[in-house]
Order: structure tokens, then sequence, then C-alpha cells
């Protein structure tokens, strides 16, 4: 008998994991809110050789790469000389290719085709609001009090979605509480860091040819860093990271947090702060969180996966990848014959240990790029001495990443 799987949310995630469940011949109920791709957030994303892999695995590479500009240098630079800090040629001598930058309209369209296309993928617009597991299967309800029940559930939903919650809770979850213990699901409680991310989305025509070059540069400030890179659909997507200890939202501190976004800005040789598509209403502000460890991805029928089992940091570009890569290598682990009920709890364990790893690297980059402004200058010391020398090692490490 074939085995029925559901999946909660349809971004990155939850549409890789359907195609997955598909290539398996897994008949897959994916629940979501089935956004049309101009809903979709703008920007883009950097897909390194590891999550091309990925996509290949899934059979969508070729889609994506219609999106996709190849990017031939990583280069980290000082913001307060201009000087080149580092160099990283992303070529095939050294493995690094392809790396291409993504929209996001781009990736989400390509996945979204291809969920479309198999017959055995429905995709059901609905927001499910009550998850429980039993011995022999699992039940979503969603807000209308519709019923789906499958062998198995996949939690796409991210960090606070109802999959980890029921993960990280009790036999029965609604949002609001846990049944019978009655346990509230806050224990999954993001810790807010110092750093705040901003993100913009430029049109390249208005700006210096040289931000049209097929490179991502990381430019290091004492007071933040920002990345950037060129997009096929003529825009630079550029994100600036900057620190606030306050915690406070009031308009004093948004404006306070918006000015050090500015004069990172300023201080970038190319970049006018003056340009209206760097004005306020253009930007999106977030501040990044640190989220607790999943100790483990599996309670009885429920799996979660992508950012809802790990959330991961910006500074090696890895999320989506890293999403992309749990569907992958558990299609990869499905096509060797591997029933649902043994290939899971050993795909689990496997990505585990991996995701571990990533997000260590991602902490160690992270360091590097963004400490906080009392330590920048020991950071600008490290770099003087070539501390960015141990960048590639880092890189090539995750890039090589094999399913």
């Amino acid at each position: 008998m074939t085995d029925q799987v559901i999946i909660l949310g349809d971004g990155a995630a939850g549409l890789s994991m359907a195609l997955a469940m598909a290539k398996a011949n897994k008949h897959v109920t994916l629940i979501g809110a089935n956004k049309t791709p101009a809903d979709r957030n703008l920007g883009g994303v950097q897909m390194a050789a590891n999550g091309w892999s990925a996509l290949s695995e899934l059979g969508c590479d070729a889609a994506v790469w219609e999106h996709a500009k190849r990017l031939e240098l990583m280069r980290i630079m000082s913001l307060a000389n201009g000087h080149s800090l580092v160099s990283i040629p992303l070529d095939e001598q050294h493995r690094r290719q392809p790396y291409a930058s993504v929209t996001r309209h781009g990736l989400i369209t390509s996945l979204a085709a291809a969920v479309a296309a198999a017959p055995c993928i429905t995709h059901v617009t609905a927001t499910a609001t009550h998850i429980e597991s039993h011995a022999d299967q699992a039940v979503v309800i969603d807000s209308d009090q519709r019923s789906y029940k499958a062998d198995w559930v996949f939690g796409a939903d991210g960090m606070m979605g109802l999959c980890r919650q029921y993960v990280d809770g009790g036999d029965k979850i609604t949002p609001n509480k846990i049944t019978p213990n009655k346990i509230t699901p806050n224990k999954i409680t993001p810790r807010r860091t110092s750093r705040y991310a901003t993100r913009f989305h430029v049109p390249l025509d208005t700006l210096p040819p040289v931000l049209a070059s097929a490179s991502t540069s990381v430019w290091l400030g004492r007071m933040g860093h920002m990345v950037h890179y060129p997009l096929t659909d003529g825009h630079l997507n550029l994100v600036v990271m900057t620190h606030d200890s306050n915690d406070g939202d009031d308009e004093n501190r948004q404006a306070q947090r918006w000015a050090s976004v500015m004069s990172l800005i300023a201080a970038h040789p190319w970049l006018d702060s003056a340009d209206q598509n760097l004005a306020r209403e253009n930007a999106y502000m977030m501040p990044l969180q640190s989220w607790p460890r999943c100790d483990s991805w599996i309670r009885g029928r429920v799996v979660v996966t992508g950012d809802s089992a790990h959330q991961m940091p910006p500074h090696l570009a890895q999320g989506t990848g890293q999403a992309l890569i749990d569907a992958a290598s558990l299609s990869r682990m499905l096509s060797g014959g591997m029933a649902m009920t043994d290939a899971i709890p050993a795909w689990a364990g496997m990505r585990m240990r991996r995701i571990r790893s990533v997000l260590a690297s991602a902490e160690q980059a992270g360091n590097l790029f963004a400490p906080p402004p009392i330590l920048s200058p020991v950071r600008d010391i490290m770099v003087g001495l070539g501390g960015m020398a141990i960048m590639p090692r880092i890189l090539d490490k995750i890039w090589s990443d094999q399913l």
C-alpha cells in the first residue's frame, strides 16, 4: 500500500519535500497558503554547489537555473578603506561551481510548477490548526474543520509552526494549547540577538555598473557589515547587518537603527545614501533571532524539516540550500528501497549531525563578519594578520556536501 503523506507549509522546504515524496511514489497532500509567486518575498538567495546538487536530485535544477546568475568571485572588503581583505574564486578548479544567485520568485515558481505537474501531489489552500499522532496515522485539521489523515506529516511551516510545536510538545496540539498535558507551546521562544538585518531590492540600472559584476561582496565595518549580489531580475540584493543591544521598538529606537543602516551605506564607495531606492520605505528590517535547537526531528508520525527543524543564521547563505538538502537526501535514501519507517529515523539522525556542523560554521562566520562593535578592532587586527584566510576552508567544507 502506498504511503500517504501530508506536508504543512508550501515555501521552498515544503515544495521540495513534496517533490521528494512524489519521486518516491508517495501520495502527497501539500497544505499551505498557496500564494502566487508575486506574493512571495522579493530579493534572492545564494545557491552553492550543495544546493544545486539537491535541486538536481529533485529534477528542478534546469528550471531554477533559468532564474540564476552565475557568480564567479566572492570578495570580502573593508568599509574603512575599500581594500580587499580576501577574494575567493568561485570556479570549477576549486570545485566551487555552480555558485549563483537565484531570485526567490524564480525558485518558488520553479518548485511550484514541478509540484503542479506531479499527479500524486494535491496542493490545498488551507490553514492547519490542529495536529495529532496515533500509532498508525497522523491527523491534521484545518481552520474550516476539514480533516486530513496520512501515514506521515512533515512540518515545513517554520519555527513557530504547528509541527515544530508538536514535536517539542505533547500528543495533540492546537495553536493555543497542547492537550492532554496542557503545556503551552511557548518553549519555542527565540532569543533576540543584538543584530538586525535590513534588506533592499535595488534596480541595477540606478547603480554604478561595477555592482552588476558577477560577484558576491561582503563589506566589513565597525558597526556592522553588508552583503550584496546581482540578480537576474535586474536588481541588486543588498542586506545590511547592524548592531543594537536595545530591545525597544519605539520610534526613537527605530530611528537610531535606521541611522546605523544609513551610516554603513554612506561608507560604501559605490552606494549613495541619498538614493531614493535606499529610502526607509523601500527597506525591510528585521531582528536576527537565535532559536532553540531541536532535540529530535520526529515525534510519533510527525517530522520537521527546513526552518521548522533548523533555522539557519544568514552568514553562510545556507538556509534555503539546507532545506533543499533535507528533501533531496531523504529522496535519495528512499530511492534505495528503504521503507519510510526505517528511512525517516536514519535520515533525521544523519541530517541532525550535519546541521550541527553547518550551524557551527555559520556561527563562526558570524563572529568573523559581525562581532559586537566593541570587538570590531580585534576583528580588524585578525584580518590584518590574515584571519580571513580561514573563510575558503569554512565554505569548501559546506559546499562540498554530498547527499
